[in-house]
């Protein structure tokens, strides 16, 4: 796939939720990022492995292609909810499961109509269930940490990642 450009779209949204994030974590490991995407998301299982990767690599994050994992809204909440609150190695309690829905639905909010959702698998709770009904073992990591999960979202105009990291 030729280079994407993916151009930064600061909001004050984006700004007060990574703040938010940043103080309920307690600065443990995560990254969010919103951007301008050049594209449209293609619509097929498979054809958004590319546009995946080329952004969460602009982060340092590996290429996991196929690896990538398109799931519905209420998955996608529960992974963030679950990367949110507790730390991914041992569970260690960073926010009541209320406070991290809250900011999973904020996240969830940046983005316009036909929202997707993909993620790399489940670290914690060992799978998950595809937008198809396949159910989906272990996970493919995207850092260099142990454990790492999340959900990159993309509507027709923008793409962002939520994503947290632990080492054991």
């Amino acid at each position: 796939m030729a280079d994407l450009n993916f151009e930064v779209a600061v909001t004050a949204a984006l700004n007060e939720l990574e703040s938010e994030i940043r103080e309920s974590r307690k600065n443990k490991f995560f990254i969010l990022e919103f951007r301008k995407i050049p594209l449209s998301m293609p619509g097929e299982p498979g054809e958004f492995a590319p546009v995946l990767d080329a952004f969460t690599s602009e982060h340092g994050f590996k290429d996991i292609g196929e690896a990538w994992i398109e799931v519905d809204r209420d998955t996608a909440a529960r992974i963030l909810i679950h990367a949110l609150s507790k730390g991914l190695a041992y569970g260690t309690i960073l926010m009541d499961g209320d406070r991290a829905a809250s900011l999973a639905e904020k996240y969830f909010a940046l983005f316009e109509e036909g929202l997707r959702f993909f993620t790399n698998g489940d670290c914690v709770v060992g799978s998950v269930k595809t937008v198809d009904g396949r159910t989906v073992p272990g996970f493919s990591a995207i850092t260099k940490a142990t454990l790492d999960t999340g959900i990159v979202a993309a509507d027709s105009k923008h793409i962002g990642m939520l994503w947290t990291w632990d080492d054991d």
